[in-house]
């Protein structure tokens, strides 16, 4: 355990210096590839899980997404009731 402990310490520490001391070219490939990665929070792709909400998932709730569903959605259920 200490050994794991000792060796991403090491990597924390480390990394700044490494990609300090890189090449311009392979600089820019490693940049390159941060910005394909999946992890990265881009404007164009994002997170999908970001706006996820799990009190509403567990509760069995769905979001609403504009005033115009819910206006027909509770005229459908007016309607349901009356008959």
């Amino acid at each position: 355990m200490i050994l794991i402990g000792v060796v991403g310490l090491g990597l924390v520490v480390g990394m700044p210096y490494l990609l300090d001391n890189m090449d311009p070219e392979m600089k820019a490939e490693f940049e390159a590839q941060q910005k394909k990665s999946p992890l990265a929070a881009g404007a164009a792709g994002g997170n999908p899980l970001q706006g996820f909400d799990v009190a509403g998932w567990m509760a069995g709730t769905t979001a609403k997404s504009s005033g115009a569903d819910e206006a027909s959605s509770e005229g459908a259920g007016k309607a349901r009731k009356r008959g």
